[in-house]
């Protein structure tokens, strides 16, 4: 079963980041990776139901459980009648969440299984890259598909590469980081900020603390973070080129000019405004849905919108979901690995309406995967066994 299991989540991982090319440009009812989705749940359900072996909880999971019922509790209340229907959309990704922790848990799967969707990443970038005949702005997958939610799903590829390369071999090593090379060009030419930025900021921070405030290491935490500034520069000016660095850097030159507004591509105007609100329903917020029905855009901040529309309770809930996962990365066996994880996570709600959408939830699904790996298992793990 070990096996079969493997060769699904695989194949589901590889195909994931297919789903738009998939479901937009080819028109298909549904994308093939909900097939080996379906079939993991298959080998889910035959062992709980009929092999009645034991269920693997994360205690993250029981706040999620919590958040939940919280949020299905706020279509009570919520202007919008599409409610429901949001509910059971991010029900699909805390389910899918569950199934993929379990498997990896359960069965004790190797890293290579996050393999799948690096070389998903890889292969529908290369396809993409050089099947594109329209001369567009900015790169995506699919005419349709936004490359924002694009740009998130290479960064995640980007920081798969870098659970691998803690063990591989020379030519491994040699492979994937021209791998990575080449997907770093594919996310700079999707103009995603928000997602460069992330990956930035994320690798800066976890290096601060694992190498200077965990093993008290300042020189070489000093030493990795100017690299990284240099080399993310050079990158940007000799393979990109220079027009592209000058629009990448218009967003700092914008800021200190004062126009917050280009700078943020029109959000701080939602921030202000969607903030201005959250008094009218402070404790117990607007309900699900209900930004994108009160106002012409939702606030593209995730925490803003966990203040409107779920209030000060459902946004304690959700913080502290996401402090349990840093502090899990933290203590984790691959600290640095995990914590480049979950800062991004964290960071890439700042400047989008996140928990909706599946390119946020594949950072969190990845989360999972990699806490529950061979050798790194989550060890404060709930087993019940079902009778």
């Amino acid at each position: 079963m070990k096996k079969y299991l493997f060769y699904f989540t695989f194949a589901y991982l590889f195909l994931l980041p297919w789903d738009s090319y998939f479901l937009l440009n080819l028109s298909f009812p549904f994308s093939p990776s909900f097939v080996f989705l379906g079939l993991i749940l298959l080998i889910f359900i035959i062992d709980i139901v009929y092999l009645k072996k034991p269920l693997i909880i994360n205690h993250s999971f029981i706040i999620l459980f919590f958040l939940y019922i919280y949020i299905f509790s706020s279509i009570l209340w919520t202007p919008t009648d599409n409610g429901l229907f949001r509910f059971g959309i991010i029900l699909s990704y805390l389910l899918t969440s569950f199934l993929l922790y379990y498997s990896v848990q359960h069965y004790k799967l190797s890293k290579q299984v996050l393999l799948g969707y690096f070389f998903g990443i890889l292969s529908i970038s290369i396809f993409a890259f050089y099947a594109s005949e329209n001369d567009v702005t900015r790169f995506s997958v699919a005419l349709d598909y936004n490359p924002t939610w694009f740009a998130a799903q290479v960064l995640w590829a980007l920081l798969i590469s870098l659970f691998i390369l803690k063990k591989a071999s020379l030519p491994q090593k040699i492979f994937f980081l021209s791998a990575d090379l080449f997907l770093f060009v594919i996310l700079l030419l999707t103009q995603g900020r928000n997602s460069l930025i992330t990956l930035i900021l994320s690798l800066l921070l976890s290096i601060v603390i694992v190498y200077i405030l965990k093993r008290n290491k300042l020189l070489k935490g000093l030493i990795i973070v100017a690299s990284i500034l240099l080399l993310t520069y050079f990158s940007i000016y000799f393979i990109v080129g220079e027009d592209n660095l000058s629009y990448l850097l218009s967003t700092i030159n914008r800021f200190e000019a004062g126009d917050t507004v280009g700078a943020t591509a029109g959000r701080t105007v939602l921030w202000k405004h969607f903030i201005g609100l959250i008094p009218d329903n402070l404790f117990f917020g607007r309900g699900i849905y209900s930004s994108s029905f009160d106002f012409y855009q939702p606030p593209h901040n995730v925490y803003i919108l966990f203040l409107y529309e779920y209030g000060v309770v459902g946004f304690l809930m959700f913080v502290y979901f996401l402090i349990v996962m840093f502090v899990k990365a933290y203590k984790s066996n691959n600290s640095l690995q995990n914590l480049v994880l979950v800062i991004s996570i964290i960071l890439l709600g700042m400047g989008n309406d996140t928990f909706y959408y599946k390119y946020w939830w594949t950072g969190i699904w990845i989360y999972y995967i990699t806490l529950s790996l061979k050798g790194n298992y989550d060890c404060k793990a709930t087993v019940k066994r079902i009778s």
